[in-house]
C-alpha cells in the first residue's frame, strides 16, 4: 500500500523526501522504534520535511504513517527475535526476565529525564 501510495506522489516529493521515502522502505522493520526525530537526524533533514512527506501520502503526521507502514509490512517471524533481547526459542521464564530488565531501564530512563537537578526530593517525602 505504502508503495502504491509513493509512486502516485513520487513527482511531487522534493528531492529529501523522496531520499527519505526510500529510507523508509530500506528500512521498513527498524522503522517501528524510530522516532520523527531520530528519522529526521538519521537523514539529515528536518522533521517538518518527514511531515510535508506524510501529509503528501494521504497521512495525519508520522504517527499515522508509520502504523501503516507497519501493519502494511510483512511480518518476519523466521528470525530468531521477536525483539531486540527476546528469542523465539527463549523459555517463559527468560521471556518474563528480560521484560522486566526491558521495563526497568525503561523506567529508569524515564526518572532522570524528569528529575530536575534544582528539585530537591522533599516536596514529594510525604507521600
Amino acid at each position: 500500500m505504502i508503495h502504491l501510495k509513493l509512486r502516485e506522489v513520487k513527482k511531487d516529493l522534493s528531492a529529501k523526501e523522496l531520499d527519505v521515502a526510500e529510507y523508509i522502505l530500506a528500512h521498513t522493520q527498524e522503522l517501528k522504534n524510530i522516532s520523527i526525530q531520530a528519522l529526521a537526524e538519521i537523514n539529515h533533514v528536518s522533521t517538518s520535511t518527514i511531515l510535508r512527506l506524510c501529509n503528501k501520502l494521504g497521512y495525519r503526521g508520522f504517527s499515522d504513517f508509520k502504523i501503516d507502514l507497519i501493519a502494511s509490512s510483512p511480518k518476519r517471524l523466521t528470525t530468531a527475535f521477536l525483539q531486540d533481547d527476546i528469542n523465539l526459542d527463549d523459555s517463559v521464564q527468560d521471556v518474563n526476565r528480560k521484560v522486566q530488565i526491558m521495563e526497568k531501564s525503561s523506567i529508569d530512563e524515564t526518572h532522570s529525564m524528569v528529575i530536575c537537578p534544582h528539585f530537591s526530593g522533599e516536596l514529594f517525602s510525604n507521600y
